[in-house]
């Protein structure tokens, strides 16, 4: 049986699935997107930028409320942008309606991430935290080779495939959003939820800690954001692939993600000790 902090880190890694899925499908989209509307080099940019801008909104907008607000709330309700924003960019009419509904997208990611992880950690027993975390790159991995394989039927249609891509983005964010709602509050956050201040010993060790942290999510990120979406539309425009073949490889990179969080589910609390 499944207990109920694995369940919880599941459900807070369908998140990242849904995030994996959605990265992909941006970088499918792309193949036709960009003759549909005969995009210039910045607009395809700003398209493929627009899910990371909304991510640095989100988490910064609803990282804060987690904190004010719950946990839960969060982690339940910044579903409904990636749900709208997926929904916004399948029916686009312009391109500014598609970076916006992409902008949503992101909003979403960045909000989902530090609620869900937050709960994860509240609510798990310290001595396998560090697996129940890797959960997320583990589903993240998986939601992007599963999305190379849902575009392939697609890709027949040519300038227009872009819109269904877009509009599948919906639905992990929408199954997640139903199993969601079992989950309860953190314990933790109800006890502290009332101190109005956290004295933290050793100020100076965490910030260099946390500034490190941070350096090296932004770097694979920055590397992650060129590889997921471009991939595909550079393997055809300068190795001559086919769309499937290109999908394809852009997919197995993912695997990459899955492999690594496999590697720190199994050894990452034993190495450590349950502090990772």
């Amino acid at each position: 049986m499944v207990s109920k902090d694995t369940y919880i880190a599941v459900l807070a890694g369908m998140g990242g699935f849904s995030d994996g899925f959605a990265l992909l499908l941006g970088g499918s989209a792309l193949l036709s997107l960009s003759h549909y509307f005969r995009l210039t080099a910045g607009a395809e940019g700003l398209i493929i930028s627009a899910p990371f801008l909304g991510s640095i909104i989100g988490a910064v907008a609803f990282g804060r409320l987690a904190d004010l607000l719950g946990r839960r709330v969060i982690f339940l309700n910044v579903l409904l942008f990636f749900l709208l924003g997926s929904m916004i960019s399948a029916l686009a009419p312009s391109i500014l309606v598609l970076i916006a509904g992409r902008l949503m997208v992101g909003m979403g990611i960045g909000g989902d991430i530090p609620s869900g992880l937050a709960l994860v950690a509240e609510l798990s027993d310290s001595r396998k935290r560090g697996g129940l975390l890797a959960i997320q790159s583990i589903l993240w991995g998986l939601g992007g080779a599963s999305a190379a394989l849902v575009a392939l039927p697609l890709l027949s249609l040519s300038n227009i495939a872009w819109r269904p891509l877009f509009g599948l983005g919906a639905i992990p964010p929408l199954v997640t959003l139903v199993l969601r709602r079992e989950i309860s509050e953190s314990w933790v956050w109800k006890v502290k939820r009332s101190e109005v201040e956290v004295r933290i010993r050793n100020r100076g060790r965490y910030a260099l800690m946390l500034a490190f942290t941070s350096a090296s999510l932004f770097a694979w990120t920055f590397i992650l954001a060129i590889f997921a979406n471009y991939t595909p539309s550079i393997m055809v425009s300068t190795m001559g692939l086919s769309k499937a073949y290109a999908l394809l490889i852009g997919g197995a990179q993912w695997l990459g993600f899955v492999a690594g969080g496999l590697m720190v589910l199994r050894y990452c609390d034993r190495l450590v000790g349950g502090y990772c």
